[in-house]
C-alpha cells in the first residue's frame, strides 16, 4: 500500500476529507490533496503536524506501512528521527534506524478509554451514567457506574459487548482509543434478535481481553520482522 493509500485510509477512518484534515493540522489543502493523488510525498512539516494533532497515529505505518495504523501511545509522539525521515525521503526500503517504538496501552489506559467512551455514549443518548450501565445489561450502584466512567474499574465483559453492538464500534477500538462524541450514533443501534453467546464463548472473549496487550505486541513484532 502506498503513502497515498495509507493517508486516504487514515482520512476514511477519521471520517474527514482532505480539506477538513488540512484545516485541523494547519497545512494547505493542496498539500494533502497532492499526497492523496500520489503527486507528492509526505514532508517532514506535514508529518510533524500530524503527530502534533493526532498522537495516536502510528507514523511508522504512515511512512513505511509497518505496524498498525493507530499506535495509541508513543514514547516521543511528536518526533521521528532525522535519519529515519532521510531514508524515507530517499525511498529506501529498509532503515538501520527504527522509528520510536510503539507503547501498547496499559491496563490503566484501557480503563480510561472505556470510561471516556461510556461517558460519550451516555451523553450522546441522553442517559445518566447509571442508566447507561443498566441499559447495557448490568444492575449496579450509582457509585459503581461512576467508577466505570472515571476509569477506576472495568465493567463486565457483557456490558462492553453490548456497548459494541449498540455503537457499532469494534471492541478493540473501544478498549484502545477515545471515540469522539460525534462518532457515536444518535441513538443506540438495535440489539434485538442477537445470538446469545454461550458460556464457552464468553470465557474465550474474557481470556482474549486479558491477553489483548500480548496479542497486539506479537502482531506488531511479526510485522516489523518481515
Amino acid at each position: 500500500m502506498s503513502e497515498a493509500k495509507r493517508l486516504r485510509t487514515l482520512l476514511n477512518h477519521l471520517k474527514m476529507n482532505a480539506s477538513e484534515f488540512a484545516r485541523i493540522i494547519g497545512v494547505q489543502q493542496s498539500a494533502i490533496s497532492a499526497i492523496t493523488r500520489e503527486k507528492k510525498r509526505i514532508t517532514r512539516d506535514i508529518l510533524d503536524a500530524i503527530a502534533d494533532n493526532y498522537p495516536d497515529v502510528n507514523l511508522n505505518w504512515l511512512l513505511k506501512g509497518r505496524g498498525l495504523m493507530l499506535a495509541y501511545e508513543w514514547n516521543e509522539p511528536e518526533t521521528v528521527s532525522d535519519k529515519a525521515f532521510e531514508l524515507h525521503s530517499k525511498t529506501l526500503s529498509k532503515s538501520t534506524n527504527s522509528l520510536p517504538p510503539i507503547a501498547l496501552p496499559s491496563e490503566d489506559r484501557i480503563r480510561k478509554f472505556i470510561g471516556d467512551n461510556l461517558k460519550s455514549g451516555a451523553k450522546r443518548w441522553g442517559f445518566s451514567q447509571l442508566e447507561l450501565i443498566e441499559f447495557l445489561g448490568d444492575r449496579v450502584s450509582k457509585q459503581a457506574a461512576s467508577a466505570y466512567m472515571r476509569g477506576e474499574n472495568t465493567p463486565k465483559l457483557t456490558v462492553l459487548l453490548q456497548f459494541e453492538k449498540r455503537t457499532g464500534w469494534p471492541l478493540n477500538e473501544i478498549l484502545t482509543r477515545t471515540i469522539e462524541y460525534e462518532q457515536i450514533p444518535d441513538s443506540p443501534l438495535p440489539g434485538d434478535n442477537e445470538r446469545v453467546l454461550s458460556e464457552a464463548e464468553i470465557k474465550e472473549l474474557r481470556e482474549d481481553l486479558h491477553r489483548l496487550g500480548l496479542r497486539l505486541k506479537r502482531t506488531i513484532n511479526k510485522i516489523d520482522g518481515e
